[in-house]
């Protein structure tokens, strides 16, 4: 008996080595040396960049920008020309005695304007020279004016309400993409974070495994090696094997894991087909950690109203409501009849002789003023208030949708404060789990060693503490990608303009400002 620490002594060194822990930065496989790998800061701007998700809704503001453009073009300057002629044969035309072939030439040119008010202004001039190519006087009928038109509506099209009602909704309209195209940079932006961290916890958990997986064959190995010698029981071999199978079942379970989290890490980031081919690692380890210092109840208030002020969804939400209140506004007042009052200011005058534009240099011309008033009334008005129900439907559920997504930033930024705390608490807990089994297996390594246990017991203390290091790296990935989602669902994430955004990595471990 007292030779039998001698005799294990090639068991002994296998049980040194597992007893040591297996920190998370062991090198990985091989394999791993040729994938490309990245940082955090690195997948963050490749996300903003390439991020299919992005590109959409960057596009989507495009598509905004395009449709205010179009709206407000009915209010550009518009230059109008026509040119004509034609012959035509006609009785003899008096008091001139004009013959049966007559041609005709009409000009006019002009600009015609819109105003957001609803008022029209048409500044033109216009000739027509008519001429009857027989007559040996060759004399010529020419009239011409130079003409100032305008048209004001008086109730229905009248005020920027009504006639820029396209231009208005079209404004709001773009708000609320440029914030869905903001919000969803952030949505993105945490979906890489958590890919990230989720990577690199995956890639510690399997590097830990590898190592368990390899001490366990060594172990199957010497305790085979020893039962043959007749100094364990053959009992042994078969837990032993045992362990080692259930270490490889964890260890390709864990490469999946791995392989799963590579890929959902480069599909945030936008990577294209074949570049997933050999999905990025990350290139660092887990930050260091501190107490969050959560909110507690007295602020929660504070929490909530800070959130809603800073969520992109929310304000999109709100925009769309203002642009569906601009198009019930409009619908509103279109049930009034039509009333326009046109004036015309224009300088006239007609000739006949045989100077084709002497019309604004004889005694015939003039100044003459015209004013008119039109009605348009819609008897039944179904059009219009069929409109108006479907605006005011509209704009009604805007609202609807806008106080539940209020509601559900609340309930969301609460949560994510309430995670925050407890994976901290988890995580601290899990610290000191690991730190607890690391002494049960330092105590057991020693009353192995002099023959008070057996390696039963080491190997159950062993797999007690892997379990207890696998814990640490969920409960830390857990806190930080609590963090990252208290970050965003207090719309703190990211910070930009319209058409970017920018994300301060270094604040991704630490709680918003509120």
């Amino acid at each position: 008996m007292p030779q039998l620490p001698v005799m294990l002594r090639p068991d002994l060194a296998i049980f040194l080595g597992l007893a040591t822990a297996v920190l998370p930065g062991v090198a990985s496989g091989a394999g791993d040396a040729e994938v490309p790998q990245v940082t955090l800061a690195q997948a963050v701007t490749a996300t903003i960049e390439h991020n299919y998700a992005i590109r959409l809704e960057r596009i989507g503001t495009e598509s905004g920008e395009g449709l205010l453009e179009s709206a407000s073009g009915e209010f550009d300057w518009n230059l109008i020309t026509d040119a004509s002629a034609f012959r035509e044969r006609l009785p003899p035309l008096l008091p001139w005695d004009y013959g049966t072939d007559i041609s005709d030439w009409m000009y006019s040119a002009g600009f015609r304007k819109k105003f957001r008010s609803g008022v029209e202004v048409s500044p033109n001039a216009g000739v027509d020279v008519l001429k009857d190519p027989d007559v040996t006087s060759r004399r010529w009928i020419s009239r011409g004016s130079v003409r100032f038109e305008m048209l004001i509506p008086l109730a229905r099209g009248g005020g920027e309400a009504s006639a820029a009602a396209a231009e208005l909704f079209a404004r709001r309209d773009l708000a609320a993409r440029y914030a869905l195209f903001r919000h969803q940079i952030a949505s993105s932006v945490l979906e890489t974070v958590s890919a990230y961290w989720e990577c690199i916890g995956a890639t510690q958990i399997l590097r830990i495994l590898r190592a368990s997986e390899r001490e366990a064959d060594d172990m199957e190995a010497v305790v085979i090696r020893l039962a043959k010698s007749d100094l364990f029981s053959l009992a042994y071999v078969e837990q032993a094997q045992s362990n080692s199978r259930e270490k490889r079942t964890r260890r390709v379970t864990a490469e999946l894991d791995e392989y799963r989290a590579r890929q959902a890490l480069g599909v945030s980031m936008g990577l294209d087909g074949m570049a997933l081919s050999a999905p990025p690692l990350p290139a660092e380890s887990f930050p260091e950690l501190t107490d969050p210092g959560v909110p507690g109840p007295a602020e929660y208030a504070r929490v909530i109203r800070s959130a809603q002020d800073r969520r992109d969804d929310l304000h999109a939400a709100e925009s769309s409501r203002e642009a569906l209140a601009i198009l019930s506004r409009a619908a509103r007042r279109d049930l009034r009849p039509r009333v326009d009052l046109s004036l015309q200011l224009s300088y006239d005058g007609v000739d006949d002789g045989q100077r084709p534009q002497a019309f604004l240099s004889n005694e015939h011309d003039g100044l003459r003023v015209m004013g008119g008033l039109s009605m348009e009334f819609p008897v039944e008005k179904r059009l219009y208030s069929g409109q108006l129900r479907q605006a005011l439907a509209g704009e009604e559920q805007a609202q609807v949708l806008l106080e539940q997504l209020s509601q559900t930033i609340a309930s969301d930024v609460m949560i994510a404060v309430t995670e925050v705390a407890n994976s901290h608490a988890a995580f601290q807990v899990s610290l000191e789990a690991e730190k607890y089994y690391a002494q049960a297996l330092d105590k057991q390594r020693k009353r192995f060693l002099i023959g008070d246990s057996s390696f039963i017991d080491v190997i159950a203390l062993q797999d007690g503490y892997r379990d207890a290091q696998l814990e640490t790296i969920a409960a830390r990935r857990a806190h930080l990608v609590a963090l990252a989602t208290l970050r965003f669902a207090s719309g703190s994430l990211v910070h930009g303009t319209d058409a970017s955004g920018t994300v301060e990595i270094d604040k991704l471990t630490t709680i918003p400002e509120f």
